[in-house]
């Protein structure tokens, strides 16, 4: 019996060795899986670390790509350059689709390519595609809402160009730009007070902006101060931080001011300086010339008078001083040709802004036209012109001044014509 037990005992022991065997594979099974795991969990953080660190530097590699390319378009911009600037940034555009920088690059040079040629609306139809998605993309940025309202501005669209510039105001009121576009559109929308009040605030903000200093100089002119025009004038012109266009546009106001004044070795040092700065600008070819010609030089001014011309020909005031040259070489039929086509051109010139300053223009330049008329000498249409002139601006004592010195008018003085509108 006994050994029978013992029998049973011994076949349901197991060997210590096996027994140990056995626990110890059950022990090492989950301990191999734990140190897979961990490789793999390791392997992938390392992965992801390498992910990062490839992301980093193609993303550090693009930025630089394109801070490069943000740099040519605006250097190219910041010249006047603006052609070049609109390809530079639509080739940034293709790599960055939603980048504002691009779009308002492309926008400000085809506004300004437009202002400066007097091909506003065809550079407008150009702009229209980027103009879409500028307004998709741009609702909460200020400067984009400017670039906006600039395009529709140069267009003509004036009221819709206001409702952009108000928009920046109200995303950025600190943004000075914005106001000094706002007032901008005021002056085109005849509201002058308003203009003033939008440019003073801008200059409030920021008293160092070329452009806002120019504007501020215009409001000084309408005062009848043109020495504080021309001081401000002179400072945004010599501004280093200003685009090379927003320079040479100062340095010509400086010019006009000079010429206005008489003062034609200064006016055409300024119109030489907005020449270097921008040869592409109507204005400062316009002024050097006339400054040129005036001052004996007709072999630069002629070449100059016509350039500025073919520049931008929507410009009224280049035809008129062309007109005053010729007149002074004695080509009054020529004469009397661009100053009549002068004044055809005032109501679509964007240089001159509102209601009362065309008037104006258009009373200097008709009375321009009546001395040329007295000259070869045709009395209907010099009375005519005076009587144009005078309805606008009050003439008659510049008129006896000129009768007086015996050169303009001085065949006119018997004239019961001449002698009833002086009266």
């Amino acid at each position: 019996m006994e050994e029978i037990n013992s029998n049973k005992s011994n076949n349901n022991e197991v060997p210590v060795h096996q027994a140990l065997s056995s626990v110890t594979a059950k022990q090492s099974k989950p301990r191999v899986l734990a140190t897979k795991k961990n490789i793999i969990v390791s392997a992938v953080i390392i992965l992801v670390f390498i992910l990062s660190i490839l992301g980093i530097f193609v993303k550090l590699r693009t930025d630089k790509e394109k801070t490069l390319i943000q740099r040519s378009a605006y250097g190219k911009y910041n010249t006047g350059d603006y052609k070049s600037s609109i390809e530079v940034a639509m080739s940034g555009l293709k790599q960055y689709p939603d980048d504002k920088f691009f779009l308002k690059t492309i926008l400000n040079s085809n506004s300004s390519l437009g202002n400066q040629t007097g091909l506003e609306t065809k550079k407008f139809e150009d702009a229209k595609p980027y103009l879409e998605r500028a307004i998709k993309i741009g609702v909460k940025d200020a400067e984009t809402q400017i670039a906006i309202g600039y395009a529709y501005e140069t267009a003509g669209a004036f009221e819709l160009a206001l409702s952009f510039f108000e928009r920046a105001i109200s995303l950025d009121p600190q943004l000075a730009n914005a106001y000094f576009h706002r007032g901008h559109v005021l002056e085109f929308l005849g509201r002058g007070q308003e203009a003033t009040t939008a440019y003073e605030e801008a200059y409030k903000l920021d008293p160092k902006d070329a452009v806002i200093q120019v504007a501020i100089g215009n409001l000084f002119l309408k005062k009848n101060e043109p020495e504080k025009a021309l001081e401000l004038y002179l400072e945004a012109g010599n501004n280093t931080k200003a685009t090379y266009s927003i320079r040479a546009d100062a340095f010509s106001a400086a010019a006009l001011v000079e010429s206005q004044m008489g003062r034609y070795p200064q006016a055409l040092d300024h119109a030489k300086q907005a020449r270097k700065l921008n040869s592409r600008s109507s204005l400062a070819s316009g002024l050097y010339g006339f400054s040129a010609s005036l001052l004996g030089n007709y072999q630069e001014g002629l070449p100059a008078l016509n350039e500025s011309i073919q520049l931008n020909p929507r410009i009224s005031m280049n035809f008129m001083i062309l007109g005053v040259v010729l007149r002074q070489l004695g080509y009054y039929d020529k004469a009397a040709n661009f100053q009549l086509d002068g004044i055809a051109k005032i109501d679509n010139d964007n240089t001159i802004i509102g209601v009362l300053a065309k008037n104006k223009m258009k009373a200097k330049m008709y009375y321009e036209l009546a001395q040329t008329y007295s000259l070869i000498p045709n009395e209907d249409k010099a009375i005519e012109n005076l009587r144009n002139a005078i309805n606008l601006v009050d003439y008659r004592n510049q008129i006896k001044k000129d009768a007086g010195k015996g050169y303009y008018f001085a065949k006119l003085k018997g004239s019961s014509k001449f002698i009833g509108l002086l009266n």
